[in-house]
């Protein structure tokens, strides 16, 4: 970054495999394509395709990224942001987001 902060990257296209638990499991599973893009140390996925529940380029997360990761995480819902926590794995090929009560995403670099 400009600043001279490093921020682990994360861009470009992921396969998202959703999976709904707890009092969301009844929407199942599904997955999607999501594009994400950094501004800085701020991170945005957009879905890349239409499914069950939203339409295409539509956002499906956005948080922070440090020089150890995420920092900080929302999952975009169709009922609002839910805060959640994310782990990339130690290659950088895997994302785990997960709001510990509704819906896990898995990420994996396309």
């Amino acid at each position: 970054m400009p600043n001279g902060e490093e921020v682990v990257d994360i861009r470009g296209e992921w396969e998202d495999y959703v999976e709904n638990y707890g009092a969301w499991s009844g929407y199942g599973k599904y997955t999607n394509i999501l594009e994400i893009t950094l501004k800085g140390n701020k991170f945005y996925g957009f879905r890349m395709k239409s499914d069950k529940y939203h339409m295409a380029g539509s956002m499906a997360i956005r948080g922070k990224l440090d020089k150890n990761g995420i920092k900080e995480v929302q999952l975009i819902s169709s009922l609002g942001p839910l805060d959640a926590k994310g782990q990339i794995s130690e290659n950088g090929n895997e994302i785990i987001i997960d709001d510990g009560q509704r819906v896990k995403l898995t990420l994996i670099r396309k």
